[in-house]
């Protein structure tokens, strides 16, 4: 009998030693997300330092950028070809919910300053990394209209949560290695990409990803 009751206490002990472990795994509400997307400059996520895809031209978007106080080293790459970037770095006094170890970027359309001057054309695409975890963001605006999980050369499994915005869309992107456990999605920093345009795929559940994980090793 004793046996019985010793064996009984050890696991109902080990069932709370798993609900106290599993509580602080989880992650707590923080207001990163929150106090990012609702940055003045950010539009509440349809503009990024106040640029817009598919609405600011090339030259608001520099003079944006060269008036920002934590922006450095503003990079033009436009040969005319079509295809056109601007990046530039952190200097270091940026808010705490961007990376500054990444370059943020924007593209653009444009072949030939007799057509259009390039400060006339239009942004397409501006991204930037971020210290924000993609679980925090994605709760805070909830499911998405669409999005993506592939698989990267290198094995890592990209996932994408796509929410349409007035003009364009709202893209978060996170990579992951698998075996994926729920740690790595809770505690990834996203990437966001503001672009013209709306998402053409489905959106995937966070909870596919685990089981995608697995079948990508059976």
């Amino acid at each position: 009998m004793g046996k019985l009751i010793l064996r009984a206490t050890a696991v109902s002990c080990g069932l709370w030693v798993l609900l106290i472990v599993l509580v602080l795994m989880m992650p707590h509400e923080d207001t990163q997300a929150q106090d990012f997307m609702s940055a003045v400059d950010n539009c509440g996520g349809r503009c990024i330092f106040n640029i817009q895809p598919g609405k600011t031209r090339v030259g608001e978007a520099l003079s944006q950028l060269h008036n920002q106080p934590w922006v450095r080293d503003v990079v033009e790459n436009a040969t005319g070809n079509g295809y056109a970037t601007i990046s530039w770095g952190w200097n270091g006094t940026q808010p705490a919910g961007i990376d500054a170890r990444r370059l943020g970027r924007i593209t653009f359309f444009w072949e030939d300053e007799n057509i259009i001057p390039m400060d006339e054309a239009i942004v397409e695409t501006i991204t930037i990394y971020t210290n924000v975890r993609h679980f925090s963001l994605q709760n805070w605006l909830g499911a998405g209209g669409g999005g993506s999980a592939t698989f990267r050369p290198d094995g890592k499994l990209a996932y994408s949560v796509a929410y349409d915005m007035p003009g364009g869309t709202l893209n978060l992107y996170v990579e992951m290695a698998c075996p994926l456990d729920l740690m790595n999605y809770w505690n990834a920093h996203t990437r966001m990409t503001l672009s013209i345009g709306h998402s053409p795929n489905s959106y995937v559940h966070p909870g596919e990803l685990a089981r995608m994980c697995r079948l990508s090793r059976s």
